[in-house]
């Protein structure tokens, strides 16, 4: 699939215009393709979630 596929695919799974562009920065800078790109943001999503729910179990455990 193309950038321009990816992109449209992007925007109709909730994607804003601001946040594809800003993605479209990031794969000119690195070099990465969107692939790699959303696994690592998967990654990121996941890791930033379970550190939430730590600090909320700490707050819920007072």
């Amino acid at each position: 699939m193309n950038s321009a596929g990816m992109e449209r695919q992007l925007n109709r799974g909730g994607f804003t215009v601001k946040e594809i562009r800003t993605l479209r920065q990031y794969l000119g800078e690195s070099g990465v393709t969107y692939p790699v790109l959303l696994g690592q943001l998967r990654v990121r999503f996941i890791v930033s979630v379970g550190m939430l729910a730590l600090v909320a179990v700490g707050f819920v455990g007072r």
